[in-house]
């Protein structure tokens, strides 16, 4: 209970501070002709945290979702026998996130839909509700799961190498203070994981948001594209340059937020069990050994 309550005040709080980033990095992902090709100027202050709403809703399931199933999926690989998994192989780790990544595709998905349309929308009245409804009004639960595909396997490939990294970087700093340890663990494990699927971001991106733009295409302006034509089409027009649109501004969104949000949650977990905390660190040096790749 302590981790999911932890796991799930600390995304929202990285949530809401890297909204405005994340509003610039749809903006430029959506090839839109309202997305310059610098920063996009906000409407107004509120604009800044627009769509921030349904991802805020969802992210005690998301991370309900995501730690369980990582949890359950990596005690297996590793065969632990109910005891405590100290060094968990890296591989294992990846597998157990990978697999988790792809169980979230049950939220994340529809957040996603909702989240995009929300960000790219001019009208100062349009918020995550309005969007999630006229979605539905127009094409059902089948509308929540637009590019549903190519979301689980940004999912799946992201958080694979999201908990890979955290892991595998806490065991190599060589920081003695453990919450500069996880600050800098959280950045790196954040910047890796955008590092590996940013061109499926942007294809996700591009179909989930397509019925908004006039994006120029082959295929003609009303015709329906999937991730494959999307992924065509940018290279196309655009070249691979297309795939890493609004990449850097990713990238500082990337370290700050993953280091508060790793940072804050090992904060809150310490606070439900200060005790049980300094224990698992002291068994953690006690029984110091590498990885195994």
């Amino acid at each position: 209970m302590a981790d999911f309550v932890a796991s799930s005040i600390a995304g929202a709080a990285a949530i809401v501070l890297g909204n405005p980033i994340d509003v610039i990095k749809v903006r430029l992902q959506s090839g839109s002709s309202s997305a310059p090709s610098r920063a996009p100027a906000f409407e107004t202050w509120t604009s800044m945290f627009r769509g921030a709403a349904a991802p805020v809703i969802t992210n005690g399931a998301l991370n309900a979702l995501l730690f369980v199933s990582f949890n359950r999926s990596l005690a297996i690989l590793e065969n632990d026998n109910h005891q405590p998994i100290l060094r968990p192989s890296l591989h294992n780790v990846w597998l157990a996130g990978a697999f988790s990544g792809l169980v979230t595709f049950i939220v994340s998905t529809p957040t996603e839909v909702v989240k995009c349309r929300a960000q790219l929308y001019n009208e100062p009245n349009t918020t995550s509700w309005t969007v999630a409804r006229d979605i539905w009004r127009s094409n059902g639960i089948r509308g929540l799961y637009h590019g549903g595909v190519i979301t689980s396997l940004r999912d799946s490939i992201g958080y694979g190498f999201y908990f890979w990294a955290y892991e595998a970087s806490k065991n190599i700093l060589g920081l003695e203070s453990e919450t500069a340890k996880t600050l800098v663990a959280g950045g790196i494990a954040g910047c890796v994981t955008w590092a590996t699927i940013y061109p499926l971001d942007v294809v996700k991106t591009r179909v989930q948001t397509q019925q908004l733009l006039q994006v120029p295409s082959h295929a003609g302006p009303s015709a329906y594209m999937g991730a494959l034509d999307h992924a065509r089409d940018i290279y196309r027009t655009e070249g691979l340059r297309g795939y890493f649109s609004g990449f850097w501004w990713c990238m500082g969104r990337a370290f700050f937020v993953n280091a508060v949000q790793w940072a804050l949650y090992e904060y809150i977990m310490g606070l439900f069990s200060p005790a049980k905390a300094g224990a698992t660190r002291r068994e953690f040096e006690a029984h110091e050994q590498k990885y195994n790749l």
